[in-house]
This record gives C-alpha cells, structure tokens and sequence, in this order.
C-alpha cells in the first residue's frame, strides 16, 4: 500500500487508474545504494531500468581530468536514467547517493506495457520514445541492401549539387526571345533562366516553350514576344543539398526536364534531364519514354521488371522508403494513364465515340495515399461530369463498359490484381458526379459497419487521368459529410478491433537465442493500423492530403499531435515500410509473390528490435486513438 500512495503522487504514475498502480507496484523492485555509492557511472552501457527515488537523495556528477563535479540532484519523486532508457547507449554522466537511498527500479518490459495502453502515462516519455525510434529506424535504412548483379549503381543519394550545371545561362525579362534563342543555339543549351532588374530569377525558357509560342505561330524573329511573355514562370526549385532521387521524382511528377538549384532564394545551378542520365546508367528515364511510346497493353506488360530494377536500385542505395513509395507510384500512375489512353482510342475503334462527358479516373486504397510498392489490389473509380436524366443510361453504360477495358487493362499487363469489390466496373463505384454526393450521404446516415471498409478505402481517394476538378469537389464534399462524430466513432470502434501483435515481442532476443517463431502480415496487421488512425484524425480536422506522413505533418502543424509524436510515429512507420519493401523484395526474388509476411525467425537482432520498437509505437497510437474518442 505504501508503494500505491507514494506512486499515486508523482508524475506521470498518477495519471494511472489504480488496478494498474496495484499492478506496476508487483512488479516494481526497491533497492538501496548505500552512501557515497553508485548507481550508475559514465559509461556504462544502459541498464535499461528507469529509477524512481522514493527515499535519500542523489547526485548527477560529471566527471573531469580532476575531480567529479555535482551537476544537479534527484529527491523523493524524481526519476533519473531516463536519457538512456531502453536504449543500448552508454551514460553520460554518473548518479552516485548522497545518503542512504532507496529507489523503486521499474523494468523496460513494464514500462512498454504502460505506454502501449495508458497514452497519458507515455506522453510524458515522449522524448525518449521517440529519440529511440528514430536511432533505431536510421540503423534498419543503413543495414538494408539489395544485391543487383549486373547493373551498374551510382549514388541514388547523392546531392544534386555534384550534377548541377553552373554559372547559368541568363537573360532579362524584357529580353525578345530571339535573343534568347541565340543564346540556346550558341551555348547548345536548352533552357535559359530569366531574372528581373533586380537580377532575381521569375522564370525559366526551355526550348518546347519557344516551340509553342513562337514557332508553331510561324511568327517572325522580329516579331516575337519577350522573355516575360513566354517564360514558364514555376520552375521548379530544390536546394543544393536535395538528392538525385528527390530531383528524378519532380522531374517525373512535373513532367519538366529542367530544375532550378537554389539557396536561400539564390540561384546557384541548374540541372536538366540531361545532366541526370548522364550521371548515372540506369534506365530511370528509359522506363518513362517506354510508357509513352507504347501502342499496345501488350507493349506495356514487359516494362514490370524494369520498374521493380528501379525500386530495388533504390533500396539498394538506401533511399527514404516514402520517397521509393512516391517514385514507384509517379511510374504506375504513368502506366495506368496509358491503359486508359489505349482503353479510349478503342471504345472510338468500336464505333461507341469519344467519352460523351468529362470524366476523372481516380485510384484508392494504397495508390491514392501513394503508398504503393511492388503488387497492389486495384482500388479505382469513375467520377463524370453530371447529365440530363434522358442520357443518364447511355452514358452510365459508355463509362462501365470503358472501365471494364480498363480493370481488365490492368490486370492483364500485371499491373495491380483484380481481387476486391471496389473497382470501375461495378456500378456503384462508377457514378455521376451528383451520385457521387447522395452516396457519400448514404453512407453518413447508414452508419452500417459493413460499410467502413468502403468509406475508408475511398477517404484516400486521388486523380490520375481526366478532370481533376470532379475529383477536387468530391473531396471537399465527402470531408464535410463523413466526418460527423457518430461515423467517426464507428470508424474508431472497427479499427480497435485489429489487434496489434506486441505481446509476442515480450522479450528480447539475444545472440544465443531465436525469435519466436512468428509470422507477421506487416501489411494487416501493422502498416494498416497507422493508416486508419492518421486517416480519422485527419477526417475530423478536414485535412485535405491523402499520404498518411504528410497527413501527419498537418496534424503536427495543426498541434492535433505534438512533434515528437509525430516524428515518432513517422519513424515506426518507415521503419515498417522498409520491412515491406524488403519482404516483398526477397519474395520476388525466390519466385514468389509478395504477400507481406515477415517471420521474425530471418530477421537479426537489431531487425527484431526495430519491428518490436515500430509496434509498441503503434500500439500507441491506438491507444490514443482510443482515449480521444467516445466508444
């Protein structure tokens, strides 16, 4: 009892209901340091035990070529050693008794317990919870690798200022883009930057922008229009230190082939799509023109492989897991805008006309968070432009029959597999833009749980090909609809109902010893929960991204989750997602399809470490998740 009344007053163990005071007090042992004795001396490796002072007082004391120096001290209700806690580093600095102490000395695996299921009880942990993950998830990114016999890998990581091209060629805003046309031809250069009179940079001049407003008007020399006029004047901008494979992904996205290299709004270099292949042979850029070019989905079945040898080059060199995740995606939006393509210029071949309305294709599921790696299911839809009640069936009919070109398009290139309910083809998810709405509103009164795999899965909804302005209305509609208590209290109650596999890591594994023998879906069972959880935080804020990290970001820049637990939740979920791609990858390898599983059997200590790590902060966030909404 003595041990309850004293936990019931110190921080963060009054936050605690009192069964588990009762519980934590069993499992808390006492120990005395005599004076003058040590706890602890710098150091020493951690010996992962948080020390709660219950009696005596203690000394924090630094060290020097000298004499040992008190810095500061810990009385009845402090806790100290927490710097190190639960990590494998050493102390810092030594804690020794002034006087006779006694200190409650509470275990990790106690503690994780606590943190997984009391969210107050953590926060007060945060620092250390997160500062953890993070070390842990930066060791898993360097201990990756991926052998690719034959082909030639330079640095996917290094910076764009060892491509980029300078001094750059300039010109003034007032400039006649005959002027500039000279400079391209007498420099054999293919974009010009213009500035201002104050010789800051508005905009850039690439050789397609000549071409399309001068040439093809057959406009003479003399009289055409000025740099202003012509220059596109959002060039995109990244800094020296930004990555090739930051600056191959917004060349993809933005379909450009130019990037301004910029410091603190000053114009440093410019690299082009030139200057990337040449730093490196691989065929990134190759995959793209293939796309383009094709006639056929046969044509496009056989570039598969040649994207997974950019994603596997990519896990290779160690690149970010969200930006494989975004490149990957930038290449299959790419394919399935092509599919669409070729699916349109047969409906036309068939006689059945070009689309009788402005339409948007849109992907959900993994595709629109652009969380996409090496097989996805397809998770699609059509949005079109509403019409008169008399061309309602023609037109729902022209749209199902061009989506079933499509699925099939999909599939039959290898794509993503036909295998759920939430596809093009099937009436509901093929609908005007105004059934669109009364669905959404359906789905709002109904409150039926069957159908929050639906809503969930269409929260994350994206436009690939078509109007994007369907797609952008939709959004804002949806968001004002669905995010009512009552359906995000429904939302919560399904997602508590996944249980996260943490009581199976309940010790650590040594050199001597295995891991369980345990198979883990890190797809279900895992990546899933993080994603729900985001997603219903980020429905009741109104929050617009469908990426769950960026999601996170607006929730931190919102204040709806404090820094350090975000970065926390984003280290536990890269680190899940380097387990996804690494999973998948060794699949692949052998022949198989990847399915997700990891056993804990093949993973190294420090690889078992990271997924118990990336759990409990999981778990965590359930938890909160829990705590935050009425049941």
């Amino acid at each position: 009892m003595e041990c309850i009344s004293f936990l019931h007053n110190v921080m963060p163990f009054s936050s605690l209901p009192k069964v588990t005071l009762i519980q934590v007090c069993s499992k808390m042992n006492l120990k005395k340091y005599s004076q003058h004795s040590y706890v602890f001396k710098k150091g020493e490796t951690s010996h992962n035990r948080l020390y709660l002072v219950y009696k005596g007082l203690a000394e924090v004391v630094v060290s020097t070529e000298n004499q040992d120096i008190g810095v500061s001290y810990r009385k009845p209700g402090d806790l100290f050693g927490e710097t190190v806690f639960l990590s494998r580093s050493t102390y810092p600095a030594s804690v020794k008794a002034v006087e006779d102490l006694f200190c409650f000395i509470l275990d990790k695996d106690t503690f994780e317990d606590l943190c997984m299921k009391h969210p107050c009880f953590a926060k007060h942990f945060n620092h250390i919870l997160s500062e953890r993950m993070r070390s842990v998830y930066q060791e898993l990114v360097m201990s990756q690798s991926y052998e690719l016999p034959g082909l030639e890998l330079n640095l996917f990581r290094n910076p764009l200022k060892d491509m980029m091209v300078s001094p750059v060629a300039i010109c003034y805003e007032n400039e006649k883009v005959q002027r500039v046309a000279d400079i391209m031809k007498s420099r054999n250069i293919s974009s010009v930057v213009v500035l201002n009179e104050d010789d800051r940079h508005i905009g850039i001049i690439a050789e397609r922008d000549m071409v399309a407003k001068c040439l093809v008007s057959c406009t003479p020399p003399n009289n055409w229009p000025s740099a202003k006029e012509v220059m596109n004047s959002h060039p995109i901008e990244l800094s020296p230190d930004d990555s090739f494979h930051q600056g191959l992904l917004a060349m993809i996205k933005n379909k450009c082939k130019h990037i301004l290299i910029t410091e603190e709004n000053e114009l440093r270099g410019i690299v082009s799509m030139g200057d990337l292949v040449k730093f490196r042979s691989m065929g990134a850029f190759s995959v793209i023109d293939e796309i383009e070019n094709q006639d056929s989905l046969m044509g496009l079945k056989g570039l598969g492989p040649q994207v997974d040898n950019v994603l596997k080059a990519l896990v290779s060199e160690k690149a970010p897991p969200v930006e494989i995740c975004e490149l990957i995606t930038e290449y299959k939006d790419r394919i399935t805008r092509k599919v669409i393509e070729l699916c349109e210029q047969e409906m036309v071949r068939e006689g059945l006309g070009f689309p009788p309305v402005d339409y948007c294709w849109v992907t959900m599921g993994s595709g629109g968070r652009k969380e996409q790696l090496l097989t996805m299911d397809q998770n699609n839809g059509i949005i079109f432009d509403n019409v008169y009640s008399e061309k309602q069936g023609y037109v729902n009919d022209y749209f199902l029959r061009l989506a079933g070109k499509i699925v099939k398009g999909l599939e039959d290139i290898e794509y993503a597999k036909f295998r759920g309910k939430i596809v093009a083809n099937d009436p509901r998810w093929c609908l005007s833009s105004s059934r669109w709405e009364l669905r959404v509103k359906k789905w709002s009164e109904g409150l039926d749980p069957q159908d929050v795999v639906y809503i969930t899965t269409f929260l994350d909804f994206r436009p690939v090909y078509g109007r994007k302005i369907l797609a952008d209305n939709l959004k804002k509609i949806s968001m004002d609809v669905l995010s009512k208590p009552q359906l995000l209290n429904l939302m919560v109650g399904e997602e508590l109902k996944g249980e996260i596999p943490t009581k199976l890591f309940k010790r650590l594994i040594t050199d001597t010893k295995k891991a369980l023998e345990l198979e883990i879906n890190l797809k279900t069972q895992a990546c899933v929960h993080v994603v729900n959880c985001i997603r219903i935080l980020s429905l009741k804020e109104g929050i617009l991204e469908t990426s769950t990290l960026k999601r996170l970001q607006q929730l931190m820049k919102k204040g709806v989750v404090p820094k350090e637990d975000a970065e926390y939740i984003e280290a536990a979920y890269q680190s899940l997602i380097v387990f996804r791609l690494k999973s998948n990858l060794d699949q692949l390898k052998v022949g198989k399809e990847p399915d997700n599983l990891i056993n804990t059997r093949n993973l190294s200590r420090m690889q078992y470490l990271a997924l118990k790590e990336a759990l409990i902060a999981v778990s965590q966030l359930q938890s909160y998740i829990k705590s935050n909404f009425s049941s």
